[in-house]
């Protein structure tokens, strides 16, 4: 199981293609199940509403990002409760990370699961714990 940060999709998905360890990543995410946080989708859409406001994306483009989902098993994690606050933010604390990020290096612990992500921070959380990165 892969959890997968949302900037590295999209870096994958607005063609970002031409750096080798994104299209490395994007190889191994097919062959496996792939599970996000809940704030996943909302990151995703933020980010594709800036490319297109600031003409980095056509709609043309933006429609077949959006195609680009229906052949991808992603699977939404349920968001965390209201009593799981102390804790993630504690876990943040702990690990130098946003809430968001803390949020994926927390489920990829929990599944035991490898973590996908470019971020330094994250990475450098997850090698902490032990938890297996892409790309590698």
């Amino acid at each position: 199981m892969i959890v997968l940060d949302a900037s590295l999709m999209i870096a994958w998905l607005l063609g970002e293609r031409r750096r080798r360890e994104i299209e490395d990543s994007y190889s191994q995410l097919q062959d496996r199940p792939v599970v996000v946080p809940a704030h996943w989708a909302i990151e995703i859409s933020n980010a594709l509403r800036a490319y297109l406001r600031t003409g980095h994306l056509s709609l043309v483009d933006f429609q077949a990002v959006l195609e680009t989902f229906d052949f991808m098993q992603i699977r939404i994690d349920q968001p965390i409760g209201v009593d799981e606050i102390g804790p993630i933010a504690q876990f943040a604390l702990t690990h130098d990370l946003t809430a968001h990020d803390a949020a994926y290096v927390q489920l990829a612990l929990r599944h035991r699961a490898t973590l996908a992500t470019l971020d330094n921070a994250m990475r450098r959380a997850a090698a902490a714990l032990n938890i297996p990165l892409i790309p590698a």
